[in-house]
């Protein structure tokens, strides 16, 4: 697995204010997408900046009430802007899931990071997501049967960010070292993943699905102005300060720039 030693902007440069942006993690499960968000979330609240993570929010809510949220958001994706969401569910029945409930989830889960992120584009606000669109995109291509789906997941996205987002959007592909992930995955109950609480979980599968879905990123970040990539490497499982702080001076522009072009790829 490919382990990047620090942050590094691997795209067009990206800069932040106080203004809308919407930023969101990409990774294997177990690999600390959550907690680097939700730490840098804190640090840049301490610094004075408006955040907003609504995607950690609501993983926090009551059962019932996490069920009626996101509820709330599929139905507001579905019923605004039906194009799209149509456009959506059929890549989705393309890729021939694992059975109807598996193709359901994976749906419902899309369907619900799209919203999240399209409302991220309309608030004063920079939205911290520990999973979005792209997240989603792994979601697909986890269970997925059909193997040539690259294109047409990309050229749904961009369909999207063409039409209605024009805020920055800041994509953290993040790695760990595969025994780590191995392990947290083994000792997690429940939760969003498909590996969580699995003895043997399968990280080849995920680790292609993952591939797959940096396929699709790089073909929307090359060809949409407002999409940048950082690739980070949580090696640090006990502290993660220096992380966050490269994070974070990221996120608000700070950090010096590499293009994709000098890297060969992410």
């Amino acid at each position: 697995m490919h382990k990047p030693k620090k942050a590094q902007r691997l795209t067009k440069q990206h800069t932040t204010g106080q203004t809308m942006e919407v930023v969101e993690f990409l990774g294997l499960p177990g690999v600390g997408k959550t907690l680097l968000c939700h730490a840098s979330a804190e640090l840049l609240r301490d610094e004075g900046l408006l955040i907003n993570e609504i995607t950690y929010d609501i993983a926090n809510l009551g059962s019932l009430q996490r069920y009626l949220r996101k509820w709330r958001y599929v139905l507001q994706q579905v019923l605004l802007h039906p194009g799209l969401s149509s456009q959506m569910l059929q890549v989705i029945i393309k890729s021939r899931q694992q059975g109807f409930w598996s193709g359901f989830r994976v749906a419902f889960n899309w369907l619900y990071v799209t919203s999240i992120v399209r409302k991220g584009t309309t608030s004063k606000r920079i939205f911290l997501l520990d999973q979005g669109i792209f997240q989603g995109v792994w979601s697909v291509l986890f269970n997925a049967k059909e193997p040539n789906l690259t294109h047409s997941l990309a050229q749904t996205i961009l369909k999207m960010y063409s039409s209605e987002i024009s805020v920055p959007i800041l994509v953290i592909i993040v790695y760990a070292d595969r025994d780590a992930v191995m392990q947290r995955l083994r000792q997690r109950k429940g939760g969003r993943s498909p590996l969580n609480g699995v003895s043997n979980p399968d990280l080849s599968k995920a680790e292609d699905a993952l591939e797959g879905t940096k396929a699709v990123l790089s073909i929307v970040a090359g060809t949409h102005q407002s999409v940048s990539v950082i690739v980070i490497n949580n090696a640090q499982t006990n502290d993660t300060r220096e992380i966050v702080s490269e994070l974070c001076s990221a996120i608000r522009g700070g950090k010096v720039r590499e293009h994709l072009s000098n890297k060969g790829g992410f």
